[in-house]
């Protein structure tokens, strides 16, 4: 969940931001051991003991590349579970501390994990026993009273990144509001947010079959959302993404929305990102990531779903960590369902 991941069960090295659930630092060593095991049982050839091994190997490797290279080149940084806390401070190569510096994502000394208000934000959302929780009152000022809750929780518990979307009903003009009441400044806290999908639902849990959200990734859309995150939450935003990019949207192929997306970042001075979730979500990272606007790359994160159920993006992610880019993971706990497996609780 909550765990700045930086070893996969493979070789692969990723610098994660979760969004969902806590799980222990002292935990992550177990759930990776288990999650080789989870993934053996579904046609994976290695094992616990192999992937130890490989861990071993990949640390030698890495300690005789950073002799060979000391004199001509940025040291490479071992990711191992032990200096995990203390990487997101460390450089591994002079390319990536450029982009981290650039994005600026977080406020200085933030925990690397934030808050998302996709369930939040609107009345009716894929939780379980979402009724229950919330007592059969899903007004709008009750929703907004139960998120301010959330937000302070977070908040106190060290949490300073918090993730909106136009889609997320009012989750903008929730947290803003919020941002507001406590006084919280641009400098302390960081927001990012989503265009894209237009939230259709109109406030209704049941809407007859009719899609609670409608994805539109035309320029057009993009010249009526942006202002609108912009009214409730512009002074925080420090990352503004596009919302579940996919070869069919045609976001990638839009010569015009590229250019749109550059002329923003450079008026509002946001960091750009995408969000994927679709089975072919590693193609649509590279393709994304090869994207550039007067010759500089349009994107500077991914949000991706990666988990120990969920792999097939590793390689993916693992390229555009080394080309620069922020990954932020999604659904790190599976939607819940990690947590429903007493193999990868123990």
């Amino acid at each position: 969940g909550l765990v700045r991941q930086t070893r996969a069960p493979t070789r692969s090295r990723l610098a994660v931001f979760p969004f969902v659930a806590a799980v222990r630092r002292s935990g992550a060593a177990t759930l990776r051991r288990r999650a080789t095991v989870q993934l053996c049982a579904e046609g994976c050839q290695a094992s616990d003991g192999a992937a130890s091994a490989t861990a071993s190997s990949a640390a030698h490797e890495s300690r005789q590349r950073a002799r060979t290279t000391r004199e001509t080149a940025p040291r490479a940084v071992e990711l191992t579970s032990r200096e995990s806390t203390s990487l997101s401070r460390e450089r591994t190569t002079a390319s990536r501390a450029d982009a981290a510096s650039d994005m600026r994502l977080l406020p200085a000394g933030a925990p690397r994990l934030g808050l998302g208000l996709a369930a939040l934000g609107r009345p009716g959302y894929i939780n379980l026993g979402r009724g229950t929780d919330l007592a059969g009152d899903r007004s709008v000022d009750a929703m907004r009273a139960r998120a301010e809750t959330v937000l302070d929780a977070a908040y106190d518990a060290g949490v300073r990144w918090f993730d909106c979307a136009r889609s997320y009903g009012e989750s903008e003009s929730f947290v803003g509001g919020w941002l507001e009441k406590r006084g919280h400044a641009a400098e302390d806290v960081s927001v990012s947010s989503k265009w894209g999908y237009r939230y259709t639902a109109g406030w209704r849990v049941d809407t007859g079959g009719d899609p609670h959200e409608v994805k539109d990734h035309s320029p057009a859309h993009l010249a009526s959302q942006w202002p609108e995150t912009d009214a409730f939450i512009g002074a925080h935003v420090r990352l503004y993404q596009v919302h579940s990019a996919t070869f069919e949207s045609g976001i990638l192929e839009n010569v015009a929305a590229h250019a749109a997306l550059a002329a923003l970042r450079d008026e509002k001075g946001w960091a750009l990102g995408l969000s994927v979730s679709s089975p072919a979500q590693g193609d649509v990272v590279a393709k994304a990531l090869a994207l550039e606007v007067d010759g500089k790359r349009l994107f500077d994160a991914v949000q991706a779903t990666y988990n120990v159920l969920e792999q097939a993006p590793g390689p993916a992610l693992q390229a555009a960590f080394d080309a620069g880019a922020t990954i932020i993971v999604k659904e790190a706990l599976a939607n819940g369902r990690v947590l429903a497996h007493p193999a990868l609780v123990e």
